[in-house]
């Protein structure tokens, strides 16, 4: 019987997911900066500048609520908040260098398991590896246009 490539990748995703995600957790823990804090600092990274409310809306919490978690980042020096020259009420959040450098370093922690596991592969593997990734990654973009992390 041929195995079932649907059920391979999804083990495959869990696993690798499993991993990272325990990396990340790992590592939260250890810079006592907290999840939803990590998660407001990706959505700066990717969109640019924002305000309190946005950041409120994707972690599903009130402004208060986001504005309490952010005000933490700022002490931490991770984000800096300016106002809006159009309109002094409303603050506009974005990463410092330090808050960029952290990030860095959370991603990287994320998939060092990866490059150790990796390391254990022959060149053969490697090479396999590659080609059929590289497959994947052309029938996905091809089928859903731009990723996630291209938007």
């Amino acid at each position: 019987m041929e195995p079932d490539i649907s059920e391979t990748i999804k083990n495959w995703i869990k696993l690798t997911l499993s991993k990272s995600i325990y990396n990340i957790l790992k590592f939260s823990k250890e810079s006592e900066v907290s999840m939803p804090q990590i998660g407001a600092l990706i959505r700066i990274y990717r969109k640019g500048n924002c305000n309190v409310s946005i950041i409120g809306t994707d972690l599903g919490i009130s402004s208060a609520g986001a504005s309490q978690l952010l005000h933490r980042m700022v002490q931490l020096e991770l984000i800096e908040r300016t106002e809006d020259p159009n309109d002094r009420r409303i603050k506009k959040l974005n990463l410092t260098q330090k808050g960029l450098e952290f990030l860095n370093e959370c991603f990287q922690t994320s998939y060092k398991w990866f490059e150790d596991f990796v390391f254990t592969l022959t060149d053969d593997e490697k090479r396999d590896i590659i080609t059929v990734l590289n497959r994947l990654i052309n029938k996905i973009s091809i089928n859903n246009g731009k990723s996630d992390l291209e938007k």
